[in-house]
């Protein structure tokens, strides 16, 4: 990593995500979300969704 990069997340497990996030694929019982977010130089979060 290099000061300034900005890295996006995707794919997160599902029981670190808000009950609001939606899971991935059909299953909603799925163990990993359609979640991401976008972080900068790895400690700061830009934008999530």
């Amino acid at each position: 990593m290099y000061p300034g990069d900005l890295v996006f997340v995707h794919s997160w497990p599902s029981s670190l995500k808000p009950f609001y996030i939606m899971p991935k694929g059909e299953d909603p019982k799925a163990k990993v979300s359609e979640g991401f977010d976008s972080l900068y130089c790895v400690v700061v979060e830009i934008s999530s969704g």
